[in-house]
């Protein structure tokens, strides 16, 4: 089934969580209770909480969700890692971030491909710290949750009975980026509990990749990805995603029957016709051909339509994102 953009509702909550996780424990980065009263039709929805372990809460129908609560203290930042594992093709996961008093402050969202368990990332884009996170299916298709995991955190304050331990030799060799190194645009950027890789632009903010296909087009490499803590990460104000580097693939979206290539500046020319597509990138044009989400649809902009060969020319030009 093609994913439809849907609108997510809020709910009206209780402000009585149903503690589905152990009370005593360290501040973490992970989903500590579910909001009493906010799941619908998913099975075992406390198996969301926690680290990853193998244990899955399961979305079996359209309009199936759940809500979680970070956990006072740890409202989250950025965004969001779910751990999931995808059992059809058209599964759908929409992700809508709420700050501390309940309000919609994001949503993100992605259509996933079947397969082994993986990682997806919902990007917040606002400056605002979450506490609760709604993860809703508006499909069919089925998929299932093992965790979430915030990119950072607002962590408590240490008590004064934590010791804080020096550093040991072995840990100041890390790749750890200190204070004093200045990131220059176009480094990559990750901390060291996420998945997620960021590219510096030159206005100075971080770009996030929505996907490997994104991050190799403009020849990256993982070994050239600087590792910095969570405060340095934080920063830099997340910018607009970083879009397919131009020259390389031709995109599309699923909800729309035409096939783009990406031109400099984000920028999406529609290829009329298959002979002008084969006349330009031989005959196996469509194997170039990948999907792009609804979701990241938007950092795109129309442009106009291609008409011939030299309408595409020096575009690999383009050596960095922003």
């Amino acid at each position: 089934m093609h994913y439809m953009n849907k609108f997510v509702t809020m709910l009206t909550l209780s402000a009585i969580t149903l503690v589905l996780a152990p009370q005593a424990r360290a501040a973490d980065l992970y989903a500590n209770s579910v909001v009493s009263n906010s799941f619908a039709d998913v099975w075992s929805p406390q198996n969301a909480l926690g680290e990853p372990d193998g244990l899955y809460t399961d979305f079996r129908d359209e309009e199936t969700y759940i809500k979680l609560d970070m956990g006072e203290g740890e409202e989250g930042r950025d965004g969001l890692t779910l751990f999931y594992q995808s059992l059809n093709y058209g599964a759908t996961a929409v992700v809508t971030f709420y700050s501390a008093d309940n309000l919609i402050i994001g949503t993100d969202s992605q259509l996933f491909a079947a397969g082994a368990a993986a990682e997806w990332t919902a990007i917040l884009y606002s400056t605002e710290t979450f506490r609760y996170v709604k993860i809703e299916s508006p499909e069919l298709e089925q998929w299932k949750l093992d965790a979430v995991q915030a990119l950072a955190i607002n962590s408590p304050v240490i008590a004064e009975e934590d010791v804080v331990t020096e550093p040991t030799a072995e840990e100041e060799t890390t790749d750890e980026v200190t204070d004093d190194l200045t990131l220059a645009d176009n480094t990559l950027i990750k901390t060291d509990d996420s998945a997620s890789v960021y590219v510096i632009g030159a206005a100075g903010q971080r770009h996030p990749f929505p996907n490997e296909v994104t991050f190799f087009s403009w020849g990256y490499s993982f070994d050239d990805v600087t590792i910095v803590d969570a405060e340095t990460m934080s920063t830099f104000l997340i910018g607009d995603s970083v879009t397919i580097k131009p020259g390389t693939y031709l995109v599309k979206v699923q909800t729309i029957p035409k096939v783009y290539a990406v031109a400099p500046g984000h920028t999406l020319r529609w290829i009329t016709s298959e002979d002008l597509a084969i006349e330009i990138y031989g005959n196996g044009w469509a194997n170039e051909v990948i999907d792009i989400s609804d979701a990241f649809w938007p950092d795109y902009v129309e442009g106009e339509i291609i008409n011939t060969v030299n309408d595409v020319v020096g575009w690999e030009t383009e050596t960095q994102p922003f």
